[in-house]
């Protein structure tokens, strides 16, 4: 029985303990909230709670931003290794600012303006007003700025790097969270003297590991363990097959019964591994895992573009039929998708809004946001879905 294996694999069994283990973000519900990952950060960084390690988790973070950095200015100069740090100063929200670390580096002051971003999107001007201001304000018109944004990194492809490209061209450094346990978290975990630390840095730890939602779509890091269990793991004969059973069967059997048992836990292993696999060209399991993800695909025709306008507008009424509320449909969509082309469910009514029909972004962008919203509402009956779809005849064919 498929139970067994799973039952006596250590890596799998790891991977559920650690995986199901509670920790602070889950138990307060805080897991998506920037604010709150800001203000562990904030005190992480804080040399007043570092212990014999001082100012080394701000010095790695400064080093991981200049090893990123593209701009060839003078903090992409300094010699970090020999860099004396005094004065830090870490503030929250100040100015709206996630997190601005103000600090003397060899005696020069600089304005560490970090944008802090889990899952959400860049608004308006806000990364050019934050730079404005600090110039503007008389306390810190003289500081050399270094501005970074910090992000989740296992996102869609083609929506991370339209916002990473809007981040750089406002001269932010990308860093990604993912860099972040590498370089800083681990570091302090392993070297640490303070046990303080070391149990809210080893909570944090696994508070980013463990983040999913229950569409299994979200992850913010890969844990070293991670790796190794889930690159045993998939070494197995038996997982590969418990894939494709899950994947190509259409009666309830074994396979599917566990995996229904286990779903929120398999979701966070797939995912994890989809990405692990995407660096190491694993196409063939990548598609596999992508049916399982995000369910049935579509095939949709580049002449049928303005035709998706049409086809949300009858999913969105399908919908309401059904009894949900405009706010239900605009929370549910915004809460799946945060790219900019989400317009709030009122304007999609209007199929000609020019949102959808003038942007710049790749036809892919536009596809992927149709793409998410089917694979979201997993409680339609399939067959009806597909059903109303292909009957609309406009070059969208639910497979």
């Amino acid at each position: 029985m498929i139970k067994d294996f799973f039952d006596h694999n250590d890596d799998f069994r790891f991977l559920k303990d650690y995986y199901n283990l509670s920790n602070s973000a889950k138990r307060y519900g805080v897991e998506r909230m920037e604010i709150k990952h800001s203000n562990l950060l904030a005190w992480i960084l804080n040399p007043s709670n570092t212990g014999s390690l001082g100012t080394k988790p701000i010095k790695d973070l400064l080093k991981l931003i200049q090893h990123n950095t593209i701009e060839n200015n003078t903090f992409k100069t300094l010699d970090l290794n020999k860099a004396i740090l005094t004065d830090v100063n870490i503030k929250r929200e100040s100015y709206n600012i996630d997190l601005l670390i103000t600090l003397k580096i060899d005696g020069i002051d600089y304005a560490i303006i970090i944008e802090n971003k889990v899952y959400s999107s860049i608004h308006g001007d806000q990364l050019r007003n934050y730079k404005t201001i600090i110039a503007e304000e008389q306390t810190y018109s003289h500081f050399t700025q270094v501005c970074a944004f910090l992000y989740t990194d296992y996102q869609d492809k083609d929506y991370i790097s339209g916002q990473l490209e809007q981040a750089t061209n406002e001269g932010y450094t990308p860093i990604s969270y993912q860099e972040v346990y590498e370089q800083i978290l681990i570091p302090i975990a392993k070297y640490s003297t303070n046990n303080e630390q070391i149990f809210i840095v080893a909570d944090y730890i696994h508070c980013l590991a463990s983040h999913t939602t229950d569409i299994g779509n979200e992850m913010m890091i890969i844990t070293n363990r991670d790796k190794e269990c889930l690159t045993n793991l998939f070494k197995e004969e038996q997982m590969l097959t418990f894939i494709d059973k899950i994947r190509d069967s259409k009666d309830s059997n074994e396979y599917i019964e566990f995996y229904n048992e286990n779903k929120p836990l398999f979701l966070m292993i797939f995912t994890k591994y989809r990405a692990m696999a995407l660096q190491n060209n694993e196409t063939s399991l990548i598609v596999k895992l992508d049916s399982i993800i995000y369910g049935k695909r579509y095939i949709m025709n580049k002449t049928s573009f303005r035709g998706i306008g049409e086809l949300i507008k009858n999913m969105i009424t399908t919908l309401a039929e059904k009894g949900y509320t405009y706010d239900d449909l605009d929370n549910r969509l915004n809460h799946l998708y945060s790219d900019p082309l989400i317009v709030p469910v009122k304007d999609i009514q209007n199929v000609n809004h020019p949102r959808w029909f003038t942007s710049n972004k790749k036809i892919v962008d536009i596809e992927g946001i149709t793409y998410y919203i089917l694979s979201a509402w997993n409680s339609w009956d399939y067959e009806e879905l597909k059903n109303k779809i292909n009957e609309l005849d406009m070059g969208i064919t639910l497979e």
